[in-house]
């Protein structure tokens, strides 16, 4: 046989034109005794190895050197074993190769062997494909299913697989070891083999609706037979495997319940967290859009917060920034809100809602999770920032269109300056004056209300005094008629005094001739006056007139009108307050004044604006008839605002009131004079007590110059 190589009946030029597009490197090298190897080495060997054909030829032992030093020896042994063969032969090896480059790569060579024995000749055909991708997949897939293997094997709860008729395939050692079996065993074996008798019908079923159909369903509870017979309680869940298998996952509940517990709530929370970054990703790619309106924004918001809540099918929220509102289509106020604010610089701009429809178990914020929070907490952050961009934008634009009329208008505004400027002159001197007429009138006004007030109050006593005498004469008494009228004239001149003294008050405070003299007071002394004073009022009208100021609580104010002020709110309490009713004086924190609550009949919401005011009429009935003059509780207010304090009311018709007497908080100032620190830190250790500001002075002077 000659040793030149040939191609079989196929013509040279078209089997060379094959091997040339060929995606892989084909080779072929006869041997003959006695004769130099004749090779042959495809065009593409070069594109694969980096050597050309020549190089081949140049050198016999090229292919081998550029074995990988790991593998050589792999390689030296498997060629000698297919150049002994005595048979054709069909072979293949892997292993790596070190190309010209220096580059390391896996290839396949797929070779044949054909031997002429009487010719004394044999030659080896093969193909080389750079397998480098498929091993390297081929690796991470074994890795792949050495870790699952690991994750089944070392698994502590057990775990087996089963075809769909429920045999068994395999079971991991935490199974066997709680079933008490081994692997030969186990593997074959039917499920319902292993279940004890109390539960055949349950697994059957089990098969059924979840092996068989492939439903996926909640893990339910079976009892599982051990090797001697004894029951063991599982909790089996079974899903379906890519190749048709079922895996199921069998835990025991006698001792393992509480893990499977917290194993459940990873999971719950893992897809939680899953919901949530999806919502903080789909909200950061809308915000990051260019030209996006903020009711884009907003709507974008509110969509993907409601599908993130735990409890998405009940959820709705709502963003909003100013007078400005986006809400789900469902949305509606519930008492279960979570809010958080939308901050620019530090100012709140609105703020962003989730709110559950119907009620839901507690969780760490009501029904809601931490991470809920954390959650809205985020979304308010970046609204801030895609607000505060959105108005940078707005002001950029606004800014450079103001500007150019700002310097249209501003040569104007100057021309009008100087005459604005005489204006506002003319127009002070013209205030000025009517401010002085004003305070005048003011001034005669109230002397002149003081003034009629006196010369009324004169009079009214003495007609009183005298229809008292008639009502009351033992030795002539008038007829029963006459004695009802003299009666009403009496309750009629006694509200008129009470009146005139009211007015009096009033004008003594405006003009000055009443001072506010304050100084530190224990409120529970006022209140226990007020108290005891209007106690047999109380007890004709059958109501509770409880005094709750502690005692030691401290307040500045004027004994003497702040009494008459508290003395007032709590007459009033009383006087609108209806038999079993309660009407409580108690404190306010800090010692910011006294507040007294009724369950009476409650204020008309449209008096309270004008409650307070002298010039308008408030005043009605009391629950027993009791009239009044109108005047006690602008007297009030005015000896509230001398204190620099204020009237609050809270009132509902029906239910009742409650007024709080507001006074600024003060705390007593003492100056500790001695030039003695250490006796200083000890005087101002044992006053930590009493709640006062220390002033400290080391001598004489400084004691003077604090003072000062």
């Amino acid at each position: 046989m000659n040793p030149a190589i040939s191609y079989g009946n196929y013509p040279e030029n078209e089997i060379l034109s094959a091997i040339e597009d060929a995606p892989a490197y084909v080779y072929k090298v006869i041997f003959e005794k006695g004769a130099a190897p004749v090779q042959f080495h495809s065009p593409s060997c070069e594109a694969i190895l980096g050597y050309s054909p020549e190089e081949y030829e140049q050198d016999p032992f090229l292919w081998l050197n550029m074995v990988h030093e790991e593998d050589q020896e792999m390689v030296r042994e498997f060629m000698e074993s297919v150049q002994s063969h005595e048979t054709d032969l069909c072979s293949e090896i892997t292993h790596r190769i070190r190309r010209k480059d220096g580059a390391v790569i896996w290839v396949l060579n797929r070779l044949t062997l054909r031997v002429a024995r009487n010719e004394g000749v044999y030659w080896i055909c093969g193909v080389v494909l750079d397998v480098t991708r498929q091993k390297m997949l081929a690796q991470e897939l074994h890795n792949s299913e050495r870790s699952y293997r690991a994750l089944f094997d070392n698994a502590d709860d057990m775990v087996f697989t089963c075809d769909s008729s429920g045999v068994i395939t395999s079971m991991n050692g935490a199974g066997l070891k709680l079933l008490g079996y081994d692997g030969e065993m186990v593997n074959g074996k039917h499920i319902l083999g292993l279940t004890h008798k109390l539960h055949l019908e349950k697994t059957r079923s089990l098969l059924k609706s979840r092996i068989c159909v492939g439903k996926k369903g909640e893990p339910i509870e079976i009892i599982a037979k051990n090797r001697l017979g004894g029951q063991v309680p599982l909790e089996v869940s079974v899903r379906q495997l890519p190749d048709g298998q079922f895996l199921a996952i069998g835990r025991d509940i006698t001792n393992h319940k509480a893990n499977e517990a917290f194993s459940s709530h990873l999971i719950s929370t893992l897809k939680e967290r899953v919901k949530e970054l999806d919502c903080l990703y789909k909200i950061s790619a809308m915000t990051s859009e260019h030209g996006a309106s903020l009711e884009e924004i907003f709507q974008g918001v509110v969509a993907n917060l409601s599908t993130a809540c735990n409890y998405p099918e009940i959820a709705a929220a709502r963003v909003l920034y100013g007078d400005y509102e986006v809400a789900s289509e469902n949305y509606q106020p519930t008492e279960w809100t979570l809010s958080e604010g939308i901050y620019i610089s530090g100012e709140p701009v609105g703020k962003v809602e989730i709110v559950l429809l119907e009620q839901r178990p507690p969780q760490d914020i009501g029904p809601f999770l931490r991470e809920e929070l954390n959650l809205l907490l985020c979304v308010s952050q970046r609204l801030g920032v895609v607000i505060s961009r959105n108005r940078f934008e707005r002001d950029l634009e606004n800014s450079n269109r103001n500007l150019e009329e700002a310097n249209k208008d501003l040569e104007e505004a100057n021309k009008n300056l100087a005459r604005a400027q005489e204006e506002v002159k003319l127009a002070l001197n013209q205030a000025e004056g009517k401010r002085a007429a004003a305070t005048e009138a003011t001034i005669l006004k109230d002397k002149f209300v003081s003034l009629v007030a006196h010369d009324l109050k004169s009079p009214l006593a003495s007609v009183q005094s005298l229809l008292k005498l008639v009502h009351d004469d033992a030795d002539h008494p008038p007829y029963f008629k006459h004695k009802t009228f003299t009666g009403r004239c009496i309750s009629v001149t006694e509200n008129m005094l009470k009146m005139i003294d009211d007015l009096l008050n009033l004008t003594r405070l405006k003009t000055g001739s009443l001072q506010v003299k304050r100084h530190f007071v224990d409120a529970h002394l006022i209140s226990g006056d007020v108290v005891d004073s209007y106690q047999i009022m109380a007890d004709g009208k059958k109501v509770a007139l409880v005094n709750d100021v502690p005692a030691g609580t401290r307040i500045y104010a004027d004994t003497s009108l702040f009494s008459e002020a508290l003395q007032n709110i709590v007459s009033n309490g009383l006087k609108f307050s209806k038999k079993g009713g309660v009407v409580r004086v108690f404190a306010l924190e800090g010692g910011g004044g006294i507040a007294v609550s009724d369950q009476g009949v409650g204020i008309n919401p449209a008096l309270l604006e004008s409650l307070f005011s002298a010039e308008v009429r408030t005043s009605t009935k009391g629950t027993a008839g009791e009239v009044g003059t109108g005047l006690g509780l602008p007297f009030c207010m005015d000896i509230m605002k001398a204190h620099d304090g204020d009237i609050l009311v809270e009132s509902e018709e029906g239910k009742g009131s409650v007024f709080y007497l507001q006074l600024p908080v003060r705390k007593p100032e003492v100056l500790l004079v001695d030039d003695d620190t250490d006796f200083q830190a000890i005087v101002e250790y044992l006053m930590v007590g009493i709640d006062v500001d220390i002033v400290k002075a080391n001598n004489g002077m400084e004691a003077f110059e604090q003072l000062e």
